[in-house]
């Protein structure tokens, strides 16, 4: 059973509902995805100017589709109303796992309010291209690309990668080519495509160590999602500023709470939103590090990538930060 807590903070008058809502899409602005912003702005640039494109790469749960969501969120804050209809600044789909454009070509329609069911090709293709340029379009994302690539850099393009070759050509939009580690591979299967590809971002599981200074991004992430719970509590403030200089606190809670999710944002996320169910069925449920053993062997997709308990086993959870290296620096591919 967990220990219960009596020192905790004001009841958050934010509702449960809207907390857990708040977990979920809080944007999380740490150096990966600050680097990532402007290789996107800096590509944006080339609008109706030139074919552009770049590749965002990263496992899954680094954030890719997180901030591929944000970036849309925060451009269509600018939308234009012409009454009838609003701009669409960024249209974002999924890479089918077929090797032919039709269906890619139906998503992107589909996306954006068009629903045909029949037609050619190119008499979808040239409905496409008249609906971005009056929704005025200015970036093209296709998330887990790395479903129509092969599955080495020694096959050919796919048809698929073809059409989007001469689709770029024809539209002057950038493109925002998103998938794991495969999708590097964009920049090697055919020259031409990758000529139009020039930038490529990382993200990754975020930087972690002994030093208070290389805590400090998990640090202020786990931190901005414990304001975000029903009841806030002091157990969960890793890190705040006095005079402009961050302060840390409750290390060994945040050890514990790095190394059972490996730095992956995806999965801290998750498990403060367990914790924040556990909030909502309790209201005296302790964040202490009994009650969080307790999450996370709840959280399978969690207890099976380390073979000891984060939660109980300190002297392990300094080996594993001890050994750990995590963090990549964003540069043009």
């Amino acid at each position: 059973m967990s220990q219960h807590d009596t020192t905790q903070l004001p009841v958050s008058t934010t509702s449960n509902l809207v907390g857990a809502k708040n977990i979920s899409s809080l944007a999380l602005w740490n150096q990966q995805y600050r680097e990532v912003d402007e290789l996107v702005n800096r590509l944006m640039r080339f609008n109706g100017i030139k074919p552009m494109g770049g590749s965002l790469i990263g496992e899954t749960g680094t954030g890719k589709s997180h901030y591929a969501d944000k970036k849309r969120e925060k451009l269509s804050c600018s939308s234009i109303d012409y009454g009838d209809y609003k701009t669409v600044p960024v249209l974002i789909v999924t890479a089918p796992k077929h090797s032919k454009p039709k269906p890619i070509i139906l998503d992107m329609l589909h996306e954006l309010g068009d629903l045909p069911s029949r037609g050619t090709v190119r008499e979808l293709m040239t409905r496409l291209i008249w609906l971005l340029k009056k929704l005025e379009v200015k970036l093209i994302v296709i998330d887990e690309v790395h479903d129509f690539l092969p599955k080495s850099g020694r096959g050919g393009p796919s048809e698929v990668l073809s059409w989007i070759k001469g689709f770029m050509d024809e539209t002057c939009i950038p493109f925002l080519f998103m998938g794991t580690e495969r999708a590097r591979l964009l920049h090697e299967i055919d020259k031409e495509l990758a000529s139009r590809i020039p930038y490529s971002a990382s993200l990754s599981s975020i930087s972690y160590g002994n030093e208070e200074f290389r805590k400090f991004d998990f640090a202020e992430m786990a931190t901005a999602y414990g304001e975000h719970l029903p009841r806030k509590t002091n157990k969960l403030q890793f890190v705040r500023f006095e005079n402009e200089e961050p302060v840390f606190s409750n290390l060994p809670l945040l050890d514990s709470l790095f190394v059972a999710t490996k730095g992956v944002p995806r999965a801290l996320r998750d498990f403060f939103l367990e914790i924040n169910v556990e909030m909502e069925d309790d209201k005296t449920f302790n964040p202490n590090l009994s009650s969080l053993s307790e999450i996370y062997f709840r959280l399978q997709s969690l207890n099976k990538n380390i073979d000891f308990n984060p939660f109980t086993n300190r002297n392990a959870v300094q080996r594993f930060i001890e050994n750990y290296r995590g963090g990549i620096t964003n540069d043009a591919a």
